[in-house]
């Protein structure tokens, strides 16, 4: 294969990567829209791209909504219980900033001790329920102990999700002239390029799990 085909080829593959991820994106926005939806769409999403990025066979609108059927319970579950922690930080907070002082700087020292911890455990969550069959405690402690041992690909995950989300809620005006981009391919781009650091922490877990079994 000559210079130019071989860019050709690489181009292509590109472009269908691109293609795939705006009609996935669609499917996602379109599954999300109840809200209590978004912990099962997401795990779709990423069971989508993380066999993408495994080059794993799969049509995008079946593979979708098997995985968000087979998903429903268990990630609508773990979606409450991180609205539902972030909620209490929130309360916290709202009391901590009414009433000034050293006790309340201490509190805010917690909060912010509690906000990591949790930035740690999110990343991974959604990724390893839709690549494993585990329950809810499973999944949430697996979670800690990857971001903990894959730090780098957790604080990745963590930039590429929350960097433009906060960006748009700092500077409203960036949102109003990128919205179209959200609905083309924002999520389904943060998936892909979540999933591709993720896939690299799974493929260590899997091979070291296969070689203690041998």
């Amino acid at each position: 294969m000559s210079g130019n085909e071989l860019k050709r080829s690489k181009l292509f593959s590109v472009l269908d990567v691109l293609g795939n991820l705006f009609v996935l994106n669609l499917i996602y926005i379109l599954f999300s829209l109840p809200i209590i939806t978004i912990g099962a769409s997401t795990t779709a999403m990423y069971s989508v791209t993380i066999k993408m990025v495994r080059k794993e066979d799969g049509t995008l609108w079946s593979g979708f909504v098997k995985a968000f059927k087979e998903s429903l319970a268990r990630a609508t579950k773990l979606w409450l219980i991180i609205l539902g922690v972030l909620a209490c930080v929130f309360a916290q907070y709202v009391v901590v900033v009414n009433y000034p002082g050293t006790l309340a700087n201490i509190y805010l020292v917690i909060i912010v001790i509690e906000l990591l911890l949790i930035f740690v455990g999110i990343p991974f969550i959604f990724p390893l329920q839709a690549r494993y069959d585990s329950d809810i405690k499973t999944t949430i402690k697996n979670a800690f102990l990857l971001s903990v041992s894959g730090l780098g690909a957790c604080i990745k995950i963590n930039i590429a999700w929350i960097g433009p989300i906060a960006l748009s809620i700092i500077y409203p005006k960036l949102f109003l002239f990128t919205w179209y981009f959200w609905i083309i391919l924002f999520f389904a781009l943060i998936a892909y390029m979540a999933s591709i650091s993720a896939n690299r922490i799974f493929e260590k877990v899997e091979k070291a799990a296969e070689e203690k079994n041998e």
